[in-house]
């Protein structure tokens, strides 16, 4: 069994080469994608996509190319592609998302993503299989995102108690163990043709509460600033307003990683 990574110097695909690295098995990285990656596929071969969210469509196209070369060569591959719940509908009638949830693409990005996931689906056969995982938020302390960095700036100044929502969740995920789950679900054949959405929760307040006194948010000028934080973020991520849970159905019968609930307290630690 070999891993392929394409975009393996991207954010998720530099922390999961360095995990599969530790792990000793057989690596090939892609930087950006090139013809020369289809000479480069052997059967049993795990192809990984970690290519960013900002590929143009000629991108998309290249990598379908590459999935009808791999089908008529008829090669043994397993597809793990990297989706976003984005995908489902954000407000839920049981304020729950799952991999049940319906699919309402939130934006351009999404339907581009929800598109893909489902190309995939119809192109599998006895010897193209895929795994769809659709992840939240993925943070570590090499992130480029400007996200929690804001959030601490949020966290330390006079706005802080108008601006916090009781009610808003995070959802996110360690880089650390995005990378545990990929490896785990790419060896286990039950996985095959499934998808699976990956994501922690937290309450804000929680997290920030942490390492600073509470103060009680002021809910109805909290409205109010939603235009204002759109401007300032700059990035389609929900967990500033997004009430609603992200929880698998599936995740927990196929792979488990012991003491989940560390993982808050690096969260808590990164935002201090």
């Amino acid at each position: 069994m070999r891993y392929l990574i394409l975009g393996s110097q991207g954010f998720i695909g530099k922390g999961l080469y360095n995990l599969l690295k530790k792990e000793k098995v057989s690596l090939i990285r892609f930087d950006n994608f090139s013809n020369n990656i289809r000479y480069n596929i052997c059967s049993n071969d795990i192809i990984i996509n970690c290519l960013g969210k900002n590929r143009n469509d000629e991108t998309f196209d290249q990598l379908k190319d590459l999935i009808k070369f791999i089908r008529i060569k008829k090669k043994n591959i397993l597809w793990v592609q990297l989706s976003t719940p984005l995908v489902y509908d954000q407000e839920p009638k049981n304020m729950e998302i799952s991999e049940n949830t319906k699919e309402i693409p939130f934006n351009k990005y999404a339907l581009s993503k929800l598109s893909f996931d489902n190309y995939l689906k119809r192109k599998k056969n006895n010897s193209f299989n895929y795994l769809i995982l659709r992840i939240s938020t993925v943070y570590d302390k090499k992130m480029k995102s400007k996200i929690f960095s804001k959030l601490k700036l949020i966290n330390k100044s006079v706005f802080r108690s108008i601006i916090i929502n009781k009610n808003t969740i995070i959802n996110y995920v360690s880089l650390n163990e995005l990378a545990v789950y990929i490896y785990k679900l790419s060896k286990n054949r039950k996985s095959r043709n499934k998808l699976f959405v990956i994501s922690q929760n937290i309450r804000l307040v929680d997290l920030l509460n942490s390492s600073k006194e509470k103060s009680k948010p002021i809910h109805k000028i909290f409205i109010k600033f939603k235009g204002i934080l759109k401007f300032f973020f700059k990035e389609p991520l929900l967990f500033l307003t997004n009430q609603c849970t992200i929880r698998s159905k599936n995740l927990n019968k196929f792979t488990k990683i012991e003491n989940r609930n560390l993982s808050h307290k690096k969260l808590i630690k990164f935002f201090r």
